[in-house]
């Protein structure tokens, strides 16, 4: 299963990781863990360092940096020791996005949309934050500033070509700058405004999508620290590490992980419908030969006795002719050959 994140810099893809990484990778969620998928002992070691790397919430209590080059983990989900599926989850750097925006690489030619092709699911993350702060602001600056404008015509032409299953993370959504219990649907009715086109467009494929808010220090636990001369935050704020409490990242995760496995049984499905459909074709088609032979065959047959039969006539009356005529040498001859 393969799960591309979009976003651009500073949108929170890799702190969801990092979180990810803290609860599933280093600890135990529910019974449920992720672990490297190859037992090769040198790309084990390289995977444990981009983790490392990554995963400074628990450990150095401390948010990441930002993604450098895109970062493709190839792991395992377990539950306690069973498999369950394999995820590959890819990290694109923002500044892919950047490049998109600035006209350094045609959308359809970029790796970014081949990625989106080979994917699953894609999660596009957009800054709850910087939404609230924006309000009833210029809705396309608000496009340009989260990306939209270069990531929606990705996402619409590759879902015309395959089934994706999109996710849109309202990353930050813990912001100080956020009650959730108030914002939850205008934050999720921008992001339907943002990606109007997208959204308009999927209603007749078989693409689904949802739109998560997630936290990765937990609800009520920041503080803005900085915020630029439009008053909109530039630093995430003042985290207090020891009260952090994920909030709706394992479920995202899940949520991912669920519309891929629906997709893939709605698939499987129809191919064995598809089969079904063709093995009766096959059994009708073997069917119709198999009469269409033996009618030949009853055919062939009938046809014989018939021949046999005016051979016999024919055999018959030469055998009268010779006998009237007196040809004693003929009548002897053909005696001879009936033997």
């Amino acid at each position: 299963m393969y799960i591309t994140m979009l976003g651009t810099s500073g949108s929170g893809k890799t702190s969801y990781l990092s979180a990810i990484s803290g609860l599933f990778c280093h600890g135990n969620y529910d019974n449920y863990t992720l672990q490297p998928k190859s037992k090769d002992l040198k790309a084990h070691t390289m995977l444990n360092s981009q983790l490392a790397r990554i995963d400074t919430l628990y450990t150095k209590f401390q948010f990441p940096d930002g993604t450098a080059s895109t970062t493709k983990l190839e792991l395992l989900l377990y539950h306690r020791y069973n498999e369950v599926v394999d995820v590959n989850w890819i990290d694109y750097r923002g500044g892919d996005v950047d490049k998109l925006a600035k006209g350094e690489i045609e959308p359809e030619k970029s790796e970014l949309y081949a990625a989106i092709l080979h994917s699953d699911a894609v999660m596009v993350f957009v800054d709850a934050s910087l939404i609230k702060a924006w309000g009833n602001g210029n809705l396309p600056a608000l496009r340009y500033k989260i990306g939209a404008n270069y990531i929606e015509p990705l996402l619409e032409h590759a879902v015309r070509r395959k089934t994706i299953n999109i996710v849109f993370v309202l990353s930050k959504s813990d912001s100080a700058n956020i009650d959730l219990s108030k914002d939850e649907n205008m934050l999720k009715d921008k992001v339907r405004k943002i990606y109007s086109r997208f959204f308009d467009g999927i209603g007749g494929g078989f693409s689904k999508y949802d739109i998560i808010p997630i936290g990765v220090v937990g609800l009520n636990n920041t503080t803005i620290e900085m915020v630029d001369t439009n008053g909109f935050p530039i630093k995430h704020g003042i985290v207090d590490f020891r009260k952090m409490e994920t909030y709706h990242v394992a479920s995202s995760f899940a949520q991912t992980l669920l519309l891929c496995l629906k997709t893939a049984k709605r698939t499987t499905e129809s191919e064995a419908r598809s089969l079904a459909s063709e093995l009766k074709r096959l059994e009708q088609d073997l069917d119709t030969t198999f009469r269409h032979i033996i009618d030949l065959l009853f055919y062939n047959g009938k046809k014989r006795n018939e021949i046999f039969e005016i051979k016999q006539k024919i055999m018959e009356n030469k055998y009268e002719i010779l006998r009237l005529s007196g040809h004693e040498e003929g009548l002897r001859n053909m005696a001879n050959s009936s033997l």
